[in-house]
């Protein structure tokens, strides 16, 4: 499997795969596993996979071994134990899962899907967590719109620059909106604002 676009870390310990074939054997197998999610990374080295919900959502298996994988590898990766525990709480999602669902190179919407379906509403930014939000919520057409995001800046300031931010957060994710001005010289609210206006204009 290729993944990692834009990272130069690499695993410290090897990792565990589990696929279940549905929520029932999740279930009886992982008690804690309830989210109906296609794929869990549980710890930085256990990594849970439901079969039947990948299929449903419209995904491959390699593109959730490829999403969890990274999510793995930058547990592996983080500097303190504090940091790991904040990385997958709601604290910046538009980078820990825009990251692994730009790793996994498959995503479910186009732009255009994108804009159709928000027609009337805004993209938001959340600066108490520093995340992009969707009203009304929507969390698998949230993932499409992380998945743009990384793309607009992979075009706008080139992959290294993506490498650098991402390093930065793996030492200091707390402080996520320095990071982004530090790598990018730019706030990320004004990226933000420029790229909905471009998802929704075609422009």
């Amino acid at each position: 499997i290729i993944f990692y676009l834009f990272l130069n870390i690499k695993y410290k310990i090897p990792i565990k795969i589990i696929i279940c074939i549905d929520d029932k054997e999740s279930a009886r197998l992982f008690p804690l596993f309830q989210t109906q999610s296609s794929g869990f990374a549980f710890s930085n080295n256990l990594i849970i996979i439901n079969y039947n919900n990948l299929y449903k959502l419209g995904y491959t298996l390699k593109s959730i071994i490829k999403h969890e994988s990274l999510h793995t590898l930058m547990k592996q990766n983080i500097k303190s134990l504090t940091t790991m525990m904040i990385t997958f709480s709601n604290k910046s999602l538009w980078f820990s899962e825009g990251v692994a669902i730009y790793n996994q190179d498959l995503v479910i919407y186009t732009k255009n899907e994108i804009k159709e379906k928000l027609i009337g509403e805004k993209i938001i930014y959340d600066n108490k967590n520093d995340n992009i939000q969707l009203n009304p919520k929507n969390m698998r057409l949230l993932y499409s719109v992380y998945y743009y995001f990384i793309d607009y800046l992979v075009d706008k300031y080139g992959k290294d620059k993506i490498s650098a931010y991402i390093t930065e957060m793996l030492n200091n994710y707390h402080k996520s909106q320095a990071n982004y001005v530090h790598v990018f010289n730019e706030k990320i609210q004004t990226d933000i604002n420029d790229y909905s206006n471009l998802l929704m204009t075609g422009k």
